[in-house]
């Protein structure tokens, strides 16, 4: 699998474009800014979390692709749907997604990304109840659950230090030789953490 990493605008927040050689389409992780992703066949999103810099490009690229599957937790569900819950509210361009292309995944689902190509699940709350972290063969997509150097921001409303705490060690644990790809600053290889 290969991956893409982008920089958004908002918060420099990461978009990843997922991709494999001889097979069509790539998913993206956290939508940010639509523009780089207009000319892609996008075949799924996967959400680490649904605090506005890593959903707000959700909107353009339902609007380009109605039908694709949408995936984030149980409580990442009911974020896109309120703009409060999700913090665009806050922002000029509240998101509320009503979509018919949810869907809800939960701690230990595995996701067919491609032929051969599994993603695992892990629920890794704390930043946010939604907090989801995926994990591919040589990636692992941490989003604001872990970003290496820096302590896990558990002020934002809902955040919880406990939580933060037990997930940031599964995290640690599912690392092994993986490069960590989290949701803002650079990926880190395996080799250097």
């Amino acid at each position: 699998m290969e991956v893409r990493r982008i920089v958004n605008s908002v918060f420099a927040s990461n978009t990843y474009v997922l991709s494999s050689r001889g097979q069509q389409g790539v998913w993206v992780i956290d939508p940010g800014d639509s523009q780089p992703l207009e000319r892609l066949y996008v075949c799924g999103v996967l959400l680490t979390h649904t605090h506005f810099d890593h959903i707000y490009g959700l909107p353009a690229l339902a609007a380009l692709f109605p039908h694709v599957p949408i995936y984030t937790s149980r409580y990442g569900g009911e974020a896109l749907r309120s703009p409060k819950l999700n913090f665009s509210f806050y922002h000029e361009q509240p998101i509320a997604y009503n979509g018919d292309g949810l869907r809800t995944l939960d701690d230990g689902d595995k996701l067919t990304v491609f032929e051969g190509e599994d993603i695992c699940v892990m629920a890794t709350p704390g930043h946010c109840p939604s907090c989801l972290t995926f994990v591919a063969a040589h990636h692992i997509f941490t989003g604001d659950s872990f970003i290496p150097g820096l302590a896990v921001v558990t002020k934002l409303p809902r955040g919880n230090r406990a939580d933060a705490r037990q997930s940031l060690a599964r995290i640690q644990s599912a690392i092994g030789s993986r490069t960590i790809c989290p949701g803002h600053g650079e990926p880190t290889p395996h080799s250097n953490h």
